[in-house]
């Protein structure tokens, strides 16, 4: 009868370099993650913000001039 071993890289070397790519791609989403919330959370901001009853620039000149 013939058996095959299966050699699993064991020690902290193997384990550490799982953990670090694994923590990569968690901090990666994570990431991503945070920063479609906070454009979310912008827009709706935006879009509630009260509008301003004085309009500054070239809107205010555009406005008095009709």
């Amino acid at each position: 009868m013939h058996f095959t071993t299966l050699r699993v890289a064991r020690g902290r070397r193997a384990s550490r370099k799982a953990c670090d790519a694994e923590r990569r791609t968690i901090v990666g989403l994570s990431f991503l993650t945070l920063q479609r919330v906070n454009a979310v959370l912008d827009a709706l901001r935006h879009r509630s913000a009260p509008r301003r009853m004085f309009r500054i620039g070239r809107e205010a000149s555009r406005a008095s001039a009709r």
